[in-house]
């Protein structure tokens, strides 16, 4: 590794003047630093790494067989060789530094990315951010795990960006698995990690070179080349964000507070008038006198109306509904204006803010026939923009006054929205719920 970036004439950046940072029993980590050349940024350093041990001959029950480590790490360290001279040779300089670093004994404990945080051979204050890659070359279904984004605020727009759109970037809640990434983030410094997952041949002798998915790797790295840039190369980075080092999934309500609170008959009369099957207790259906059985004639000023028609205006009313109801066996009619419990679901969205990407509303549910639904939104997905326009900083605020803008300008036109799902921008088309 050392000749390696020798030959690329990459300067070291271990102990007195060396590649090298010897540590422990034998162990050294390898380092090259590329500077930056902008004055007011190149003190700024990004570290780019991965670990180049493996396990050896392994444990008993394998016989003392030789354990290649192909996929881990030797792809790792493939890459960011590959980066290396990338950098050093066909790339314009970065306005930040670039601190090559290939770790050892990852294995043991992570100890080499350990010790070089608690020595580091550059500043550690200047470290703003840590790339690891680890396990390279079992892409499958296109799909390539970013661990650790949420460490930093916006991280996970920036990696999105630079998608060519042919990989589904999976991006994990946790910092784990463990690998180097884990001492920077556990520093106070971002860190993501570069990983195409597990597989039958982990930490065994079948992890050869021939059941390596080169062209894999080879997307891999590109997308990572242009990732890298420009992180090195921005005027300023997002923050650390500690409450990455906690973090899990979270549990979103399994469906929504019902905001009208009844239940409809789904038959063929549905198409004349919404039977209501049943009211729930306390709701704003009992409080206006709404009773099971009863018909809903009008929704808003729409005669005729399906359970969908209900299920849209109700979802994504911001206070009130306005109904005619009529009582079964009874002729007469009942105009009232029902005022609803809980926010308004735009469109039949059901939306949550994620504090690490504070600037999309992300879809935590859908309602079942709901313009949303009918047009592909998913749970999971993060919208980014309606008709172009972003979300900005309040972004479930927004959104619902963004939909009802463009709604009153381009009346019966389509809103599109720009929606991220795995790392993937989607532009989907939600027709105005008027036109069934």
């Amino acid at each position: 590794i050392a000749q390696q970036l020798e030959h690329m004439e990459i300067s070291p950046a271990g102990e007195d003047g060396q590649y090298f940072q010897p540590f422990g029993d034998g162990f050294s980590n390898v380092l090259a630093l590329l500077p930056g050349d902008d004055p007011e940024l190149a003190g700024e350093v990004i570290v780019v790494g991965a670990h180049f041990d493996h396990i050896g001959f392994g444990r008993k029950r394998d016989n003392a067989q030789i354990h290649p480590g192909a996929d881990d790490n030797a792809t790792g360290v493939a890459a960011v060789l590959e980066l290396a001279e990338a950098f050093r040779h066909f790339a314009p300089p970065c306005r930040r530094s670039i601190l090559f670093a290939f770790w050892d004994a990852e294995e043991k404990g992570l100890l080499g990315s350990k010790h070089w945080v608690n020595n580091p051979t550059v500043p550690l204050k200047s470290v703003v951010l840590a790339l690891n890659f680890d396990m390279l070359g079992r892409l499958r279904e296109d799909r390539l795990h970013l661990v650790g984004t949420r460490s930093g605020v916006g991280w996970r727009r920036l990696f999105v960006l630079h998608n060519p759109g042919d990989l589904s970037l999976v991006f994990s809640w946790s910092i784990h698995p463990p690998s180097d990434h884990l001492p920077f983030i556990n520093a106070g410094i971002p860190a993501v990690m570069f990983h195409t997952g597990l597989h039958e041949d982990y930490h065994k002798p079948t992890d050869t070179a021939d059941r390596i998915n080169y062209a894999g790797m080879e997307r891999i790295v590109r997308y990572a080349f242009f990732v890298v840039y420009d992180l090195a190369s921005r005027d300023k980075l997002p923050p650390y964000r500690p409450e990455a080092k906690q973090e899990k999934a979270p549990e979103w309500p399994a469906e929504p507070v019902p905001r009208l609170g009844v239940r409809c008959q789904a038959t063929k009369e549905n198409g004349q008038w919404v039977e209501i099957v049943e009211v729930l207790p306390g709701s704003p259906a009992e409080q206006a006198g709404i009773r099971a059985q009863d018909r809903i004639l009008r929704v808003d000023g729409r005669e005729h109306p399906s359970w969908e028609d209900l299920l849209t205006a109700v979802s994504t009313a911001e206070n009130e509904v306005s109904l005619v109801v009529q009582s079964q066996g009874q002729d007469d009619l009942r105009q009232m204006t029902v005022t609803l419990t809980g926010p308004p679901m735009p469109l039949g969205l059901i939306l949550g803010r994620d504090e690490a990407d504070p600037e999309a509303a992300l879809v935590i549910g859908v309602i079942p026939a709901s313009p949303a639904a009918l047009a592909g939104i998913r749970e999971g997905d993060r919208i980014w923009e309606v008709n172009g326009r972003p979300l900005g900083p309040d972004p479930t605020g927004t959104l619902p006054q963004l939909i009802k803008a463009e709604r009153q300008a381009n009346p019966h036109l389509s809103v599109i929205f720009s929606v991220e799902r795995e790392g993937r921008i989607l532009r989907i088309a939600i027709p105005d719920p008027s036109l069934n």
